[in-house]
């Protein structure tokens, strides 16, 4: 890009600040400016209106006429860009889909051995507690039989002992 300036010694600022980041800087002078200042000097009155309007008129249809240009020539060749653009974007998405499917597939596996982790762990708890309860209900047979035993032999020393 570029600065278009009129007058450069009433712009003071924008030729400033041009200066300051580079910007070229076109501008038309007259006898009473500093030619040094402007990168692309184009000679003529900066004082009359007429020929102020005329510079404004002709340098705007210049850009207006080379921003055209530049943009026929950007067609032509991302027309040429697009056929190699669109190969590569191809190959990118296929990596891409043949990453994700196997990410997919990757996190399927997880799950699935998760959940066959949890089946398991869930089998092997029900299998626990109804060791658990056999056992408890073989201590619970077994204790019924003790005191059952036990209140047998107490019965036996207590009948004799009334017989006598």
């Amino acid at each position: 890009g570029a600065v278009f300036i009129l007058d450069t010694k009433k712009e003071y600022i924008a030729v400033t600040e041009a200066r300051k980041l580079g910007v070229p800087i076109v501008a038309v002078v007259d006898t009473n400016c500093d030619p040094d200042l402007v990168d692309y000097a184009i000679p003529g009155n900066d004082d009359a209106i007429r020929s102020g309007r005329l510079m404004a008129r002709v340098i705007s249809d210049a850009v207006l006429e080379g921003r055209f240009i530049h943009s026929k020539r950007t067609e032509a060749t991302s027309t040429a860009r697009d056929a190699l653009m669109e190969a590569e974007v191809a190959e990118q998405q296929a990596r891409a889909r043949a990453e994700a499917a196997a990410e997919a597939a990757e996190r399927e596996a997880r799950v699935a051995k998760a959940k066959a982790d949890a089946a398991a762990a869930e089998d092997t708890a029900d299998e626990a507690d109804a060791a658990a309860a056999e056992d408890t209900a073989d201590e619970a047979v077994t204790a019924e039989a003790e005191t059952a035993e036990a209140s047998d032999s107490a019965g036996d020393t207590d009948s004799p002992e009334e017989e006598d």
